[in-house]
């Protein structure tokens, strides 16, 4: 891993902890997906009783997701679409899992034209793209559609 993955990993690791100092955590959860011009996330933490705590996902944290799209793509298989990670305080686990394949989960489905312009931004070669994935021979107006 590079030293600019790390450095932004660690970023959204402090970042997140620090949202939920507040609260006597034991995990802290984040999703976070973004396709073309859509992004969706959401965070939490399980306090000591189990219950589900809820703080606004820092700045700094949506600023090292960003940069961490852009920093592992690749000209040669693209980059991920939606990414989860979870923290755990006893054992001070820090675990990032990205999707670059699945259909992520959303609370709303991006439009076809947010995956086709995620596609043109981040190219892959045509076996690595899922077969549920947007075909752009199937929306041949889709620039038009993101401009409305």
């Amino acid at each position: 891993m590079n030293e600019r993955v790390s450095e932004l990993q660690n970023i959204l690791g402090d970042s997140l902890v620090a949202a939920y100092s507040s609260f006597d955590w034991t995990a802290i959860h984040l999703f976070y997906g973004e396709v073309g011009q859509i992004a969706q996330y959401t965070s939490e933490c399980v306090d000591v009783d189990g219950k589900s705590q809820y703080a606004s996902v820092p700045k700094a944290a949506l600023d090292a997701l960003k940069l961490l799209k852009e920093v592992l793509a690749t000209p040669e298989h693209g980059t991920w679409l939606s990414v989860n990670v979870t923290i755990v305080r006893d054992t001070g686990q820090f675990n990032i899992k990205y999707n670059y394949d699945e259909q992520p989960s959303w609370d709303f489905e991006p439009q076809p034209e947010n995956y086709l312009l995620d596609l043109e931004r981040y190219p892959r070669p045509g076996d690595e793209i899922p077969s549920w994935y947007p075909k752009p021979e199937d929306f041949p107006n889709w620039h038009e559609e993101l401009k409305r």
